[in-house]
């Protein structure tokens, strides 16, 4: 039972390990409300918000081009289970109001 512990925390903090360190900006959000969950460091450093502010947050705070209903529109092939991914280009916008283009992935997770 202490080894399945054991193995299991050590999966569990190489997976952080991978999100926290990635080279591409990951957020996580929940797909009803929109919230962020979790944000890597090079998400948060690159938008200049802290995880704090980004909790209060959704992907419509990033993205100025969007609405909350063209946002759902892309959302929705996801949730129907018609796609395992949708990627789009779209623009971010910093903490500072600075903008800058991405481009986007989204995958549906449930836990």
């Amino acid at each position: 039972m202490a080894l399945k512990l054991y193995e299991a925390n050590a999966h569990a903090n190489m997976y952080r390990q991978i999100f926290e360190n990635s080279l591409n900006e990951n957020y996580i959000f929940h797909a009803e409300t929109l919230k962020f969950i979790a944000v890597n460091r090079g998400a948060k450093k690159n938008v200049g918000y802290t995880m704090e502010e980004l909790s209060g947050m959704t992907p419509l705070d990033l993205k100025p081009e969007l609405d909350l209903q063209s946002f759902r529109a892309l959302l929705d092939p996801l949730l129907s289970g018609e796609q395992e991914q949708v990627l789009f280009n779209a623009v971010h916008r910093r903490k500072d109001g600075s903008l800058y283009p991405v481009e986007v992935s989204l995958q549906l997770f449930e836990q």
